[in-house]
């Protein structure tokens, strides 16, 4: 059980309910914009010097929001992968529906944002996990 860093209490649904909902609306937004045309991606401006840190921002953001939703350390642990799974998925998935060439600097710099995105949720879990030692 996870427990509030601030009262030592059970850590409740409501405090994870805003993350959970963003997870609803930003993962499928990021799947979206990922399987676009290239002609859409270039009129958003997804495309050239700044790519690599869009996608480590985009997978920084998506494992920031799932830590935070998450309520146990095997929750996050599985999101945690889910997360870098997904970058995977997707570039294999541009790679077989547009034929484009698979890009590992892609996986990787959605992997690094996975993982900052992890420890930058990190010290909420850690707070959570010293107040229910200290009981």
């Amino acid at each position: 059980m996870a427990f509030s860093a601030e009262t030592n209490a059970p850590k409740s649904r409501s405090s994870r309910v805003p993350f959970i909902l963003l997870g609803c609306v930003l993962f499928p937004a990021l799947i979206f914009l990922s399987f676009l045309p290239e002609s859409g991606k270039s009129t958003l401006h997804t495309m050239g010097r700044f790519h690599s840190l869009g996608h480590v921002l985009a997978f920084t953001v998506v494992a920031y929001v799932a830590g935070r939703a998450s309520w146990s350390r095997q929750v996050s642990l599985v999101l945690f992968f889910v997360a870098i799974l997904s970058g995977l998925a997707i570039e294999v998935g541009e790679h077989l529906i547009y034929g484009s060439s698979l890009e590992w600097l892609d996986i990787v710099t959605d992997s690094i944002g996975v993982l900052l995105g992890t420890i930058l949720a990190l010290p909420k879990a850690r707070g959570i996990q010293q107040s229910s030692r200290r009981e």
